[in-house]
């Protein structure tokens, strides 16, 4: 749902996705080199740098802020009904959305400061970006795990009364 919403919004903002995954928005690829990140900026032209630092300085800090505190919430449900004994499971389990957000927040700040140093993007700037981005979508699959095991350990746990 969430990545949805998000997808809506980069193609209002046109960054419309395209089967040539190097015309992709950089927060939605797993990695990139700095020649990557110079090819995609080209390819965005002036109007669409200035579409892109808006997205990612205005709706890009406000929506991971939003789906964060959705996300904590659920996993910090989940982490309570089935780990409630053991504090440091309910920790780590909420850490996983904090992550997702932390790190989509660094990605934010890395690829605006790509974009204010375009074409001279380096290669440890692309590194950093990557790993951010990785990181991201690690934690984010990661999460939805956690809630997958809580919909379905609810639904099993239901089913089992229902037969009692």
């Amino acid at each position: 749902m969430l990545l949805v919403i998000e997808l809506v919004w980069f193609q209002f903002y046109g960054m419309k996705l395209n089967l040539d995954l190097s015309k992709n928005p950089l927060d939605l690829r797993l990695g990139y080199s700095s020649q990557d990140v110079i090819n995609y900026l080209t390819y965005r032209g002036e109007a669409g740098r200035d579409d892109y630092k808006f997205a990612l300085s205005v709706i890009d800090v406000i929506f991971p802020i939003l789906y964060g505190l959705i996300l904590i919430i659920d996993v910090s449900k989940i982490a309570k009904k089935f780990f409630n004994s053991n504090p440091v499971v309910h920790l780590l389990f909420v850490s996983t959305p904090v992550g997702v957000v932390v790190f989509d927040l660094l990605e934010n700040k890395n690829t605006l400061s790509m974009i204010a140093a375009f074409p001279n993007i380096t290669e440890d700037m692309a590194a950093k970006g990557s790993i951010y981005t990785l990181a991201k979508w690690s934690l984010g699959g990661l999460t939805a795990l956690i809630i997958g095991y809580g919909i379905i350990k609810t639904r099993a746990m239901k089913r089992a009364r229902k037969k009692y």
